[in-house]
């Protein structure tokens, strides 16, 4: 913290700022703000992202697991988290992923979901 507040006579960093306005909520008692750090949102949505772009173009795919990289590495440099709040963050999606992709296949071999399936395929493309 000492390091970003030296940078940040040099250059604005707006984190600090959010951070300070938001421990200032906190500290009074505010429900206006809270602050939560573990698992940290930031990066298992940043690994959600990466998880679902599997059917898209290559280089947006390499751009989001870049993202997953920057996202880690600033929620650390910025103060934000400890590199445990990210890697706990990383498991429970790995782990809410795979459930989610049993869940899905379960259903979709559900009757329900395979009449469904049939009258979508037999409807017209023009509805």
């Amino acid at each position: 913290m000492a390091h970003l507040r030296r940078a940040d006579e040099i250059v604005p960093i707006w984190a600090l700022d959010v951070q300070a306005m938001l421990w200032r909520l906190h500290a009074a008692g505010s429900a206006e703000a809270s602050v939560s750090a573990m698992p940290s949102m930031h990066n298992g949505s940043a690994l959600l992202f990466a998880l679902a772009s599997g059917g898209w173009p290559t280089w947006i795919r390499r751009f989001l697991w870049v993202y997953v990289g920057v996202i880690f590495a600033g929620s650390i440099h910025l103060g934000y988290h400890y590199a445990v709040d990210g890697y706990f963050a990383w498991g429970l999606t790995l782990v809410l992923w795979w459930a989610a992709s049993h869940m899905a296949q379960h259903w979709e071999a559900t009757p329900a979901a395979l009449r469904f399936s049939r009258a979508f395929a037999e409807c017209p493309a023009s509805l």
